[in-house]
């Protein structure tokens, strides 16, 4: 190839054409990740670090619902111990 000339490319090897390539390339995808990845924000944030937030905030929910289940259970064993001892 000479010097200073770009090489070819086919847009059919770029581009799915058929509309079963273009299934195939959804398959992999549930709908939360398209619709999370498909919006485009404002943010300059890394998408490193989106998912490191989205995983905290994920697992930062269930502890918050463990913990509200252990403050009624420790509620109604404080009820209890008032009705037992008054």
């Amino acid at each position: 190839m000479p010097q200073g000339v770009a090489p070819q490319m086919t847009l059919v090897a770029i581009f799915p054409t058929s509309t079963w390539e273009k299934a195939g390339l959804l398959d992999e995808l549930e709908l939360a990740e398209i619709l999370r990845l498909r919006h485009k924000t404002n943010s300059r944030r890394l998408p490193k670090w989106k998912e490191i937030q989205f995983w905290f905030k994920k697992w930062h929910r269930v502890y918050l619902r463990r913990r509200a289940v252990k403050i009624a259970e420790a509620k109604a064993r404080m009820g209890v111990l008032k009705q037992v001892i008054g």
